[in-house]
């Protein structure tokens, strides 16, 4: 099974190697040296943007699933040691052509097409592991068990039913996903920041409401 029917049947795949971490790395240190946000927008770096480039699978992965026609944004991302906080989108089903999800960004539901529209990506800067990383439900983005009032009812129900899975990815690693997949940053529990830079791909003819 190759990536694209991985993540068409999963709603993730995983891809080891896939970047050279020590510019992106040193990249990524520099921002945060300048900055005491965690969080710094990447798309017009030149680093990255090679590094982006210079992957053609995961471009044709991307294209596969939502088409040539994409826009991208891109962002470098800082975790800090201990940092207990937790980052769930929810997608439920609503019927065989749309879904609902909730970013807890913003709090805030918005539609999505029973297709592919948007495919998500982190590159690791850092090891992820259980103890630090990215977690998700695998299948969830098809799955008819999570339903409406689960969604209303549950305050935290990946975390309340023990349906996460960690994706396990060593420095230099990419992860992709679909955006309907339920997917969540997990708490940093280690002594070391997480680094990795997120870089979302978005079908032209989607737009988030």
């Amino acid at each position: 099974m190759n990536e694209i029917q991985q993540l068409q049947l999963y709603g993730f795949c995983t891809i080891a190697g896939a970047y050279e971490v020590n510019s992106l790395s040193n990249e990524c240190l520099r921002m945060f040296d300048k900055l005491s946000s965690n969080v710094v927008d990447a798309n017009e770096n030149e680093v990255l943007n090679h590094a982006l480039n210079a992957c053609p699978i995961v471009k044709n992965i991307v294209e596969a699933l939502i088409g040539t026609e994409h826009t991208r944004t891109a962002s470098f991302k800082r975790t800090l040691p201990n940092d207990t906080s937790f980052s769930c989108t929810y997608h439920v089903h609503c019927d065989e052509t749309e879904s609902l999800a909730l970013d807890n960004y913003n709090n805030r539901l918005r539609k999505s097409p029973h297709v592919p529209c948007m495919i998500n990506s982190i590159i690791t800067l850092t090891d992820f592991t259980a103890d630090n990383g990215f977690g998700v439900i695998p299948m969830s983005h098809h799955s008819p068990f999570l339903k409406r009032h689960q969604f209303l009812t549950a305050v935290d129900p990946v975390v309340e039913n023990d349906f996460l899975f960690p994706v396990i990815a060593p420095a230099g690693s990419v992860i992709l996903w679909d955006n309907r997949l339920w997917h969540a940053q997990l708490p940093n529990k280690t002594d070391e920041s997480r680094l990795n830079i997120n870089v979302s791909y978005f079908a032209k003819w989607w737009r988030n409401y």
